[in-house]
């Protein structure tokens, strides 16, 4: 919550990064989270470089693939693909788990907002992690949109504008 808050007023140290190599590390930092739920991560990325922030994206990466984590089934993958698309950077970040309603996705970005309360008490959140993505997206002129179907999986789209791209 106090990520969150002082999120609100803070200055990003933005420098040039390259998104492949952001992808890289991010993959390496969740790979025993991986492997302990017997899924993979698939990662294919076009060489990009953006202004960011490298730890606050980073940790918007992690979120997003850790929530694809909690919401698939044991041998599912994962996949993260980075392009560019109308001049912009686009990042899909895809499980194949149980997805959720129009209506769900419409609110998952809300602070405190759960869709399975149960299942994310127990792995430990606080319905937190989203709102803070959509802080840090905003921080990098990007915006992240959501396509998710129960039973389906879901799509966590962020779209970096082109004015953040090299």
């Amino acid at each position: 919550l106090m990520e969150l808050i002082a999120l609100g007023g803070t200055e990003t140290d933005k420098k040039p990064v390259s998104l492949p190599s952001m992808i890289k590390e991010t993959e390496a930092a969740l790979t025993p989270i991986l492997q302990k739920n017997s899924l993979s991560l698939a990662c294919v990325s076009e060489d990009i470089t953006i202004y960011a922030d490298e730890e606050l994206f980073k940790s918007l990466l992690y979120n997003i693939i850790e929530n694809a984590i909690k919401a698939s089934s044991i041998g599912q993958q994962i996949t993260l693909r980075a392009a560019m698309t109308s001049g912009s950077a686009v990042i899909a970040i895809s499980d194949q788990g149980i997805g959720m309603s129009q209506e769900d996705a419409k609110k998952v970005f809300e602070p405190f907002y759960m869709v399975d309360k149960s299942r994310s008490r127990k792995a430990g959140g606080a319905g937190l992690g989203l709102a803070l993505c959509v802080k840090i997206a905003e921080l990098h002129n990007a915006v992240l949109t959501i396509d998710s179907h129960l039973g389906q999986g879901t799509t966590v789209y962020i779209i970096v504008s082109g004015e953040e791209c090299l």
